[in-house]
C-alpha cells in the first residue's frame, strides 16, 4: 500500500490553516507557518522539516491520503512530500528498495559532469544595475563573487556608464534595477532606457538575460521598472534565460532563492552563445546553499565547553501593540553562535520568534542584533565572547538594533537607513576623472596602491546596519542622515575616480544641518569596537577637512579656530577667555563690559552685576568658573591634539 516517508514545507506559507484542518495529526499552523508535529517525525522535532527527516512508518501508512489531499489543496503548492511502498506485515526478505523521488533528482543532478569545454572560451557575464540608494549596486557586487563558483567572469556596470551597443554585444547580461517614487527609473538608469525605447535601438539577438527588480509593495507600481527592463530586452531580441524576481522592501530572500537558478541559466551559456538547459540543474546544485540539519549547533573554530545562560529576548507582536521579554534558560556550546542559539530555540521553543538570518556562504550585514548594550552581529560572535559583563549567573538581554523600527521581535526594518542613502543621492558621476587604457583596450580609472589601501582601510566596516545604529543621534533626529550614509560620501570624496562636480555635491551634503555636524558625541560611536573607532576617526577626518574647506566660517568653524588659539597662546582652558574668543575680535570689543565682569568672576552670563551680587545674600553661589591647565583635563587634550595637527 501506498505509505508517506517525507513531507517539508517550503517558503512561501500563508498560514491559511488549510493542511490543518484536512490533516492535524502532521501539520501545525503557526504564527508564520505551518510545521510537521513532532511526534509524527523520526527527529522529534516541531519545525518546516527541511531536512526532509522521515516520518514514523504508521503515520506515513495511516494518514498517507489525509497528507496528499493536504498538499494539493495547498493554495500556495508549499507542502512537499515523497511516497514508497510498504507491506503490512513484516517480511523475511530484504525490503525492496524504496524510490524516494525528490532524493533522486538531486543525486542525478550532482552526478552531472560538467564538460571542461563548456567552461572554456567566453565566460564574461555584465551585471547591469540602476540603483537610487545603493542597494542594486551592492546586490550587483555581490552576485558578481558569486558567479565565481560557476566560472563566471562577471562584471559590474552602472546603467549611467554603458550604451546599447555595448549591450548587444554581450551574450550573458543580469540586470539588477529598482524602482524609484511611482515607477520610475533610477536617476542612472533613466538615459539608457530612453535610447532603448527610441528609434535606432539595435538589436539584442544573441543576448541571453534575467533580470532581478527591486520595488516596494506599498506602491501601486511594484517593481515597474525591472518589469519594464524585461519586456524591452525580450522586445529588443534577447532570449531571457529565467524568470524575473520581484522583491520588496526586504529583497535579500526573494534574491538568494532566485539566484543559484539565474546563475546556473547563465553558466550554461557555451562561449558561442547557444544555452546548454542539460548543465543548467548542475550548475544551480553548485550554487545552491546546502541544508543544515535543523537545531544543530555548527562547531566554528576551537570548541568551547557547554555554558549556563539566562537568555531576556525582547518579543514585540505587530497586530496586538504589545511588546515584552520572554527568558529562557539554556545549556550551550560556548563556541555557538547567538544565530544558532536563536534558531534553536525558534525550533524547540516557539516557532514564531522572529529575526533576520544568514543563509549560505558569508555573514548577513543585516543581522544586528543589541546584546547587553553591545551591538554585534549575531551569525559573527559567539555566546563565549558575550560573557563578559554578563554577570554571575549570566544573564543576556538580546534585543533589536536601535535606531529602527522594529517590525516584529527582533526583526527590525532598513527603511530608515534606505531613505537616508535616497537622500544622500550617493550614485557617482565619473566622466571627467582621470583614466587609462589596458591592454585589452578598456578605459579604467587609475589609482594608487597606497590610496587604494587608505580607501579600503577608511570603509572597513562590516555592516553599514549595524553602523547606522551606533550614533545616539539617529534615534532623536529623523533627518541626520546618520553614519553609515555620510562615511561612504566620505570615502567617496575620497576616491580620485570621482568627477569634483560629485565630490563637491557629496561635501555640500557633509558639511549640511543633516550632515557631520548634527552628530551630538562621536565619543559614544568610539566606545563599539573596531568599527566604531574606524567610523569616529572618518567623522573626525571629514570635519577637519570641512573646516579647512570653509575656512573655519560658521559658529563651529569660529570656536575651533579660537579654541585652538586660546589654548596655544595660554595653555589653558578658560571658558570665559574661550567664550569671548568665539565671538571673534570685533564680537570681544563690542561686547568688552561684560567680558570684563565675566573675566572678573562677577557674573557669568554678562547680566547687571547686582543679580549675582544676590548671590551673596541668597542661599548658594556662583559656581566657579573652568580655568585648568589642559595637561589636567583630559578631553581638552584630546580635542586639541585632534586639531593641533590640521590648524
Amino acid at each position: 500500500m501506498s505509505q508517506i516517508l517525507s513531507v517539508w514545507i517550503e517558503e512561501g506559507c500563508i498560514t491559511c490553516d488549510a493542511c490543518q484542518e484536512t490533516c492535524p495529526e502532521v501539520f501545525s499552523v503557526t504564527d508564520d507557518t505551518c510545521f510537521i508535529i513532532a511526534e509524527t517525525r523520526t527527529d522529534g522535532k516541531f519545525d518546516q522539516n527541511e531536512g526532509q527527516a522521515a516520518i514514523k512508518v504508521e503515520i506515513g501508512t495511516k494518514f498517507a491520503e489525509d497528507i496528499i489531499d493536504a498538499a494539493e489543496g495547498c493554495p500556495v503548492d508549499v507542502i512537499q512530500f515523497t511516497t514508497g511502498e510498504s507491506t503490512d506485515a513484516p517480511s523475511e526478505e530484504a525490503p525492496p528498495a524504496v524510490e524516494v523521488v525528490a532524493e533522486e533528482v538531486e543525486e542525478d543532478n550532482s552526478a552531472i559532469e560538467i564538460p571542461a569545454s563548456l567552461l572554456e572560451g567566453n565566460r564574461d557575464l555584465m551585471i547591469l544595475f540602476g540603483s537610487q540608494s545603493g542597494n542594486c549596486e551592492d546586490l550587483a557586487a555581490t552576485t558578481a563573487k558569486i558567479a565565481e563558483q560557476v566560472s563566471l567572469n562577471a562584471s559590474v556596470v552602472d546603467m549611467g556608464e554603458v550604451d546599447l551597443a555595448t549591450i548587444a554585444s554581450q551574450k550573458r547580461v543580469m540586470i539588477i534595477c529598482s524602482t524609484w517614487g511611482e515607477g520610475e527609473m533610477p536617476d542612472n538608469a533613466q538615459a539608457l532606457w530612453d535610447a532603448a525605447i527610441g528609434a535606432g535601438a539595435p538589436s539584442f539577438s544573441g543576448v541571453n538575460f534575467n533580470v532581478c527588480a527591486l520595488g516596494d509593495t506599498s506602491y501601486d507600481l511594484y517593481c515597474e521598472s525591472g518589469k519594464n527592463w524585461d519586456e524591452q530586452f525580450e522586445a529588443m531580441g534577447a532570449s531571457r534565460v529565467a524568470t524575473r524576481v520581484d522583491c520588496d522592501v526586504d529583497y535579500e530572500p526573494a534574491w538568494k532563492l532566485w539566484l543559484p537558478e539565474a546563475l546556473g541559466a547563465l553558466a550554461s551559456i557555451d562561449s558561442s552563445g547557444t544555452m546548454q538547459q542539460e548543465y543548467v540543474s548542475a550548475f544551480t546544485e553548485i550554487l545552491s546553499p546546502k541544508k543544515k540539519s535543523a537545531g544543530a549547533v555548527a562547531a566554528s573554530g576551537i570548541e568551547q565547553p557547554d555554558i549556563e545562560v539566562s537568555l531576556s529576548i525582547f518579543r514585540y507582536d505587530p497586530l496586538m501593540a504589545e511588546s515584552g521579554h520572554d527568558t529562557y534558560d539554556v545549556v550551550i556550546p560556548g563556541h555557538a553562535s547567538l544565530q544558532d542559539v536563536l534558531v534553536m530555540l525558534k525550533e524547540t521553543q516557539d516557532g514564531s520568534l522572529t529575526f533576520r538570518t544568514s543563509s549560505g556562504a558569508g555573514s548577513n550585514p543585516l543581522c544586528g542584533l543589541s546584546v547587553n548594550g553591545n551591538l554585534v552581529l549575531a551569525d559573527c560572535v559567539r555566546m563565549i565572547d558575550l560573557m563578559a559583563g554578563a554577570g554571575v549567573p549570566a544573564k543576556i538581554r538580546i534585543e533589536p538594533l536601535p535606531g529602527h523600527q522594529v517590525l516584529k521581535d527582533l526583526y527590525v526594518s532598513t527603511k530608515a537607513l534606505d531613505v537616508s542613502r535616497e537622500r544622500a543621492k550617493p550614485w557617482l558621476r565619473t566622466r571627467d576623472r582621470v583614466g587609462a587604457n589596458t591592454a585589452q583596450g578598456t578605459a579604467i580609472g587609475v589609482m594608487s596602491s597606497t590610496k587604494a589601501t587608505a580607501l579600503h582601510a577608511m570603509n572597513d566596516l562590516f555592516s553599514d546596519h549595524l553602523l547606522h545604529s551606533l550614533s545616539e543621534t539617529v534615534p532623536h533626529n529623523p533627518s541626520y542622515l546618520g553614519p553609515a550614509v555620510l562615511n561612504r560620501l566620505w570615502v567617496k570624496v575620497n576616491d580620485p575616480r570621482i568627477s569634483k562636480d560629485c565630490k563637491e555635491e557629496m561635501r555640500e551634503t557633509l558639511q549640511g544641518t543633516d550632515g557631520v555636524w548634527a552628530e551630538s558625541d562621536l565619543g559614544v560611536m568610539a566606545r563599539f569596537g573596531r568599527m566604531g573607532q574606524r567610523a569616529s576617526q572618518n567623522y573626525n577626518d571629514c570635519r577637519s577637512e570641512l573646516l579647512r574647506a570653509h575656512r573655519f566660517a560658521g559658529k563651529s568653524g569660529r570656536h575651533v579656530k579660537w579654541f585652538c588659539k586660546t589654548v596655544k597662546s595660554s595653555g589653558t582652558l578658560n571658558e570665559t577667555i574661550l567664550a569671548a574668543q568665539t565671538m571673534g575680535p570685533l564680537g570681544v570689543i563690542t561686547n568688552l563690559p561684560a567680558t570684563l565682569r565675566m573675566a572678573l568672576g562677577f557674573t557669568r552670563t554678562g547680566g547687571p552685576m547686582v543679580r549675582d551680587l544676590q548671590g551673596w545674600i541668597a542661599p548658594g553661589k556662583m559656581p566657579p568658573i573652568i580655568n585648568k591647565s589642559v595637561h589636567d583635563h583630559y578631553e581638552v587634550v584630546a580635542l586639541f591634539n585632534e586639531f593641533d595637527k590640521r590648524f
